[in-house]
């Protein structure tokens, strides 16, 4: 792991202290649904589009980024992280065999958390 990988996991690790630990037991004995606030907060930190690039509005980063905050999102909650696998795969689908067109219009807003 390099120090881009440690950085990474510092702030998601913060990330899930202070937006995922306080609401995940409730919400998870409660059946309820991740918050859209927690959600917009997440695209805001470019976690959705960690392994696309940038031209897409990725972040470019390697899938040892991607499984690092995975895994700490899951650490606070796991329907979090799955959340974040969902997309990554649509996303690396759609990148691999989409059109040039399928590619333009959805990867944006893919990793933007639309």
């Amino acid at each position: 792991m390099n120090e881009t990988h440690k950085e990474i996991r510092r702030t998601v690790r913060d990330f899930v202290v202070r937006e995922i630990e306080p609401i995940a037991s409730e919400l998870d004995n409660a059946g309820e649904e991740i918050p859209m606030p927690v959600i917009k907060k997440m695209a805001d930190l470019g976690y959705f589009g960690l392994i696309f690039p940038e031209e897409v509005g990725g972040m470019g980063l390697d899938t040892v980024a991607m499984a690092i905050v995975t895994e700490e999102l899951s650490r606070g909650w796991l329907s979090v992280g799955s959340v974040m696998t969902r997309s990554l795969i649509t996303g690396s689908l759609l990148q691999a065999h989409g059109t040039d067109e399928q590619k333009r219009r959805y990867l944006p807003k893919l990793c933007a958390g639309e």
